[in-house]
């Protein structure tokens, strides 16, 4: 040992500064990612709030200059309601350039979303989705 005593704070050499230099600069503080996904959880939540009211008892909506939100009480089945919810928009286009469509009689319409919303057509659909995009 020299005679010379160090300071608990001084370094040994400037690679061990440059090392706690990096550990410093490397990543976030626990308490800054804890505030962060406090935040995050906030805002989300707002967000889910927001949606669910837009949506009220409708499993798909349109966003004004956003596009379409679609909520089953599946992955499966928002995928087929987005997929669908599409299609028809698309259809309704059409027809409206082609000269006007005829709307369908509400109790008709009831009986079709009710037998394409059941789970095994959803399933079923989805299912052959799936298959479809394995093969490409």
């Amino acid at each position: 040992m020299t005679g010379r005593l160090r300071s608990p704070g001084a370094a040994k050499s400037p690679r061990s500064r440059e090392r706690r230099a990096a550990a410093r600069v490397a990543g976030f503080s626990l308490l800054e990612v804890l505030a962060a996904f406090v935040i995050l959880s906030l805002f989300a939540t707002s967000l889910f709030g927001l949606f669910s009211g837009a949506l009220g008892n409708a499993k798909t909506i349109l966003l004004s200059n956003h596009g379409l939100l679609a909520a089953g009480s599946s992955v499966e089945e928002s995928a087929y309601l987005a997929v669908f919810f599409e299609r028809a928009a698309r259809m309704q286009v059409r027809a409206m350039a082609a000269g006007g469509f005829k709307e369908v009689k509400p109790e008709l319409a009831a009986e079709a979303r009710d037998f394409l919303l059941q789970d095994s057509i959803v399933r079923a659909t989805f299912a052959y989705w799936a298959r479809r995009a394995a093969r490409k």
